[in-house]
């Protein structure tokens, strides 16, 4: 919770801030789906581990 506290209230996402929360980003190999170019990012926290995020396209 300290780290947390710590970076409550911030307007620029730094480095710093980032190594506080993800542990590692992983960014798999482009695919190309309906004409477009995309790339799949997995992003894992530090202390919750990876988390599914809503497909926000839909």
């Amino acid at each position: 919770m300290a780290i947390v506290r710590r970076y409550s209230d911030f307007e620029e996402l730094t480095p710093e801030i980032l190594r506080a929360f993800a542990d590692k980003i992983i960014i798999y190999e482009k695919q190309r789906v309906d004409g477009h170019i995309r790339h799949s990012i997995e992003i894992v926290y530090n202390f919750v581990e990876a988390i599914e995020l809503p497909d926000f396209e839909s």
